[in-house]
């Protein structure tokens, strides 16, 4: 059975090719709403959107009954769990076709235009719903997006069209465009200067007076200066001039530019980049501000490798046909020896085309042709002179900001694609966030060709940027450049500025701040930004910058009073702008932290305030459940300076925050609640901190508050707290790996006997597994924990199999190791507590890993059924474990996207929580996948940053199997060092089955001499 929903227009829901209806307008109603792309909706949303007004179970109901009908009308593509409802992925939807299509970067022309042409109406046509005005109001955003999306849509084919030769194709998309929404100044201007190139002058004028009277009718408002200029060009024939040239003169462009800063961390694109110099295409150069592309650029072009002309695109200049192309020929002209070439060797003919653009060349005497501009010949003429003047030496076009560049440019370098013989090599940079459709297109062309090399550029890694600094201040310590170096993010420009910033105050100053030091260059080019913006814009940014870094676009618009769509363009303002980048559909985040600092120190202080208050008050009145966002509630009040308020959400927001792993925000919350807390009650919520910062990897921290916690309880003869508070202890001198401290405090726990006697033993035996020391006395402890009378306790019984699974397993005993997980995850399931619930997690992800090491099958069931118990239980500080041995899966079996999806995940996640030990395992992994994609480069960086991640740690076997990863893609003698370094580890710990990896791996090396 097939079915298929159009909705684009009149709706209609058919089933085998056969029309059916559904009776009752609600349940039609709930079928647009999960049929909308983004995935699925959340179950209590869909309630309050259908059935805001009925008591929860009563509203169940009815949603049950809803589902039910649509199930039988449709089969099983409706698919629902407690917490969310989706449309199967096998139900073709228009408007999810068109959303796929208009989300690639280079979406197929030919299938976009059938969506489009399949289009019969605004999005569902005729549907309202009276009685959901909540659904009514969705529909109306949604129809509005719908609306630019059909129109973005429309003027993506013609691009393609045009790009491809099909100029009247192109012009009649554009028309169709227009029609769609008459008043977009930017799709008419496009198709005035079509139907110019077509010939039809008067049609392009009359859609300019169609323009103008649209625009004076609706907004009482005339064209943009731009149209109008266009429009007194179409009407005089002529292409608007260009300012005159400055003189000839033999200027050296390169020699006229101030000292750089050292240029490193770049030597693999320089010689990427060098590599295609002179064979034509296009090198793309893209990143966001300040990563240093125009550097990379020069750096790459420098003599002797190329005869090189520059030009720059500017956003002011997009109405000015083949500017930059003007531009970069004039500098190619300054140099005589190069115009003279020119004027002995260009053929009149094509002398007086190049004139159109360059008026200064036109030849005296009759001119050639007609006098009717030609595209074609004007481009071909501009290619015989770059021919000309390069000399048989390849020639480059370094292209700046290529994303500000017209129409026409664009057009004239995909004419360089589409030649035979590579006249010149065009070198673009571009910003990442700002790639107008008709550059994507010329890129996809030339990526079809064979004829596109990308260079996206990533932050500058520690070790360059810190060469960068060290070369701006010599004599200053390392660890101050390491740590300016943090601030700087590895962007070069923030680099260069915050050395420039520290030379001015001193870098003990600059590290001294409490914030981030702004320099003036980083200040006044973000306020340069942010002056460009709407005023709703700087209304919005201003609010983001108050929720931080990164911010969940949800959240902003509803901590704004601001209308949700203007918020929305807002948004894709601020996008476009760069200033923001999305990491999903409403996870946002800004360019740089520096980027929020100056927002914050533009914004007042009573206004900062003020934005605080708003945000906290909104969350309140939003949230009959406060504990959910409690922490962000916290932060929002001490911001405003109500630190009673503050108070107050600070127990919840402990509590929640060490459910969900959020270990810093359980941090500040517990040091905000001890700031009130009288001492009797003082050990309790010290062992709480405590614990959060082991959950945070603050071992050190952790170590004195739960020193202290242990010594008010043990004072107070509170032996039960003065247990746990040791007993954490222990763990978080194993975090320290101060493994003989955390055994001692195990042993003392043993000899007093009493409470807690059984993790006392775990504990013991866990600093023994971890040292990898002693694994058989390990075991020993582990079979004592089980003897001791708390192993009735199923949550014991479970650590203690788990602890011997680890212990086996790294024995080599794999086998073993799995049946030990099973029993753990057996126990675990027993305890019904969220304690067991953790270990019968963590039985899994190990069970799943080392059944994955045997090559059995069941590995990803096993790993993805504990995915499933942490989301369900909110347990979000045991994924990254499991995502890491999902992608492991992946990985083993050629799946490498699939890869790449869960090792980002884990790591972004590892990441945010602070889990050092996952971060190193993490980015092992993506060294390895670097390895199966071919990229040694790329996978020797990896694996040796998780090797000093690991080593710095104390984690012993993860160390000694890094290095068994890294050293085949060393030279011989290192690889033999670090590999006797690793079997030296596994010796010591008896880890048989990584011995004989790494004996098999020094087998393969040939032997020194």
């Amino acid at each position: 059975m097939t079915v298929r929903l159009e909705l684009l227009g009149p709706p209609r829901i058919l089933r085998d090719g056969v029309v059916i209806d559904i009776a009752r307008r609600r349940t039609r109603a709930v079928l647009w709403r999960l049929a909308a792309p983004g995935g699925r909706v959340a179950r209590d949303e869909v309630l309050a959107t259908f059935w805001p007004d009925l008591e929860r179970p009563m509203a169940l109901q009815q949603l049950r009954s809803a589902l039910h009908t649509l199930r039988r009308a449709l089969g099983p593509l409706i698919d629902g769990d407690d917490a969310s409802l989706g449309l199967s992925a096998d139900v073709a939807v228009d408007w999810r076709t068109l959303d796929r299509l208009l989300a690639l970067r280079a979406p197929d022309p030919t299938a976009l235009a059938a969506c489009l042409d399949a289009v019969q109406g605004e999005l569902l046509a005729g549907v309202t719903l009276a009685a959901a005005p909540r659904f009514d109001a969705w529909l109306t955003l949604e129809r509005e997006h719908c609306a630019r999306q059909i129109q973005h849509g429309m003027v993506v084919v013609a691009q393609h069209a045009a790009s491809d030769g099909r100029v009247h194709q192109a012009l009649a998309w554009l028309e169709r465009a227009i029609a769609h929404d008459p008043m977009r100044e930017d799709v008419v201007r496009a198709a005035m200067q079509l139907a110019y190139q077509l010939g039809e002058r008067a049609s392009a004028i009359h859609m300019f007076e169609r323009l103008r009277d649209a625009l004076g009718e609706s907004l009482g408002v005339p064209p943009s200066t731009t149209t109008r200029t266009l429009y007194d060009a179409i009407v005089t024939d002529r292409v608007p001039p260009a300012d005159a040239p400055p003189p000839v003169s033999v200027v050296r462009h390169a020699g006229a530019r101030p000292p750089a800063p050292r240029f490193v961390g770049r030597s693999a694109e320089i010689a990427r980049l060098r590599a295609v110099l002179g064979t034509g295409g296009i090198a793309l150069i893209s990143g966001p501000p300040g990563i240093g592309k125009t550097r990379l650029a020069d750096e790459a072009v420098r003599e002797p490798f190329a005869l090189t002309m520059r030009s720059t695109a500017r956003e002011l200049d997009r109405s000015l046909p083949y500017q930059p192309v003007v531009e970069a020929v004039r500098e190619l002209l300054r140099d005589h020896t190069n115009a003279a070439r020119l004027e002995r060797e260009l053929a009149p003919a094509w002398r007086h085309e190049l004139a159109r653009l360059l008026p200064e060349l036109a030849p005296a005497g009759p001119s050639h042709g007609d006098g009717r501009a030609d595209e074609l010949r004007m481009r071909e003429a501009v290619a015989q002179a770059c021919r000309i003047i390069g000399a048989g030496r390849p020639l480059v076009w370094v292209l700046d900001d290529a994303h500000w560049a017209d129409h026409a440019t664009l057009g004239f370098i995909a004419a360089l694609l589409r030649r035979s013989d590579p006249v010149l090599t065009v070198v673009m940079t571009v910003t990442v966030a700002m790639w107008p459709a008709a550059l994507a297109d010329v890129l996809q062309t030339a990526r079809r060709q064979g004829r596109l090399t990308a260079l996206p550029l990533e932050p500058l890694p520690p070790a360059a940027a810190h060469q960068v600094l060290a070369s701006q201040l010599p004599g200053a310590p390392a660890a101050a450049l390491d740590q300016l170096a943090r601030r700087a993010e590895g962007n070069p420009l923030i680099l260069v500025a915050l050395a420039g910033h520290a030379q001015h105050r001193g870098v003990a100053a600059v590290l001294a701040d409490d914030a981030l030091a702004i320099p003036d260059a980083v200040h006044a080019l973000v306020a340069a930004r942010l002056a460009r913006l709407s005023a709703t814009a700087r209304r919005i940014v201003e609010v983001a910058a108050a929720l931080g870094p990164r911010f969940d676009g949800l959240w902003l618009a509803r901590a704004t009073t601001i209308e949700e769509h203007l918020v929305l363009d807002a948004l894709d303002e601020l996008l476009a702008d760069g200033m923001l980048r999305t990491g999903g559909a409403t996870d946002y985040a800004f360019d740089h932290a520096l980027t929020v600092a100056v927002i914050q120190h533009q914004t007042s202080d009573l206004r900062r305030r003020s934005i605080h208050r708003h945000i906290a008050t909104a969350l309140e009145a939003l949230h009959t459940d406060l504990e959910p966002v409690a922490g962000v509630v916290m932060q929002h009040w001490r911001a405003a300076g109500d630190l009673q308020r503050a108070g107050r959400a600070a127990r919840l927001a402990a509590r929640r925050a060490v459910g969900v792993a959020a270990w810093d925000v359980a941090i500040d919350a517990y040091r905000v609640v001890l700031a009130g807390t009288a001492d009797e009650h003082r050990a309790a919520l010290l062992l709480e901190l405590g614990e959060a910062q082991i959950g945070a990897a603050a071992y050190g921290a952790a170590s004195q508050t739960l020193e202290e916690a242990w010594q008010l309880a043990d004072a107070r003869a509170d032996h039960i707290t003065a247990a746990r508070a040791a007993l954490a202890w222990g763990h978080a001198l194993l975090g320290q790996s101060r493994f003989a401290d955390a055994a001692a405090i195990a042993a003392r726990l043993v000899a007093r006997g009493g409470p807690e006697l059984a993790r006392a033993e775990i504990l013991w035996g866990a600093a023994l597994s971890l040292e990898g020391a002693d694994l058989t006395a390990a075991a020993e402890h582990f079979a004592r924990a089980a003897a001791t009378p708390d192993a009735v306790d199923a949550v014991v019984r479970a650590q203690v199999c788990f602890e011997l699974g680890s212990v086996l397993a790294q024995q080599g005993k794999l086998v073993e190791a799995v049946a030990q997980y099973r029993e753990a995850a057996a126990h675990a399931a027993a305890g019904g507590t969220v304690h067991a619930l953790m270990w019968r997690i963590l039985a899994a992800n190990n069970a799943g890993y080392h059944l994955h090491l045997l090559g059995d099958a069941a590995a990803h069931d096993a790993a993805e059924a504990g995915l499933r118990l942490a989301r369900d239980a909110g347990m979000i500080g045991l994924e990254p474990y499991l995502l890491s041995t999902l992608g492991e899966i992946a990985l083993a079996g050629g799946a490498l996207d699939a890869a790449a999806c869960w090792f980002d995940h884990g790591l972004a996640l590892a990441e945010r929580l602070g889990m050092p030990e996952r971060i190193a395992g993490l980015t092992a992994n993506l060294g390895r996948l670097a390895l199966a994609r071919g990229a040694n480069d790329v996978a020797i960086h990896q694996l040796s940053l998780a090797l000093a991640q690991a080593d710095a740690l104390g984690t012993r076997h993860l160390a000694t199997q890094i290095r068994c990863w890294l050293a085949p893609l060393l030279p011989d003698a290192e690889a033999r060092a670090m590999l006797h370094t690793a079997r030296a580890a596994a010796v010591l710990a008896g880890r048989q089955h990584l011995l004989r990896a790494i004996d098999a791996a020094l087998a393969s090396i040939h032997p020194p001499g």
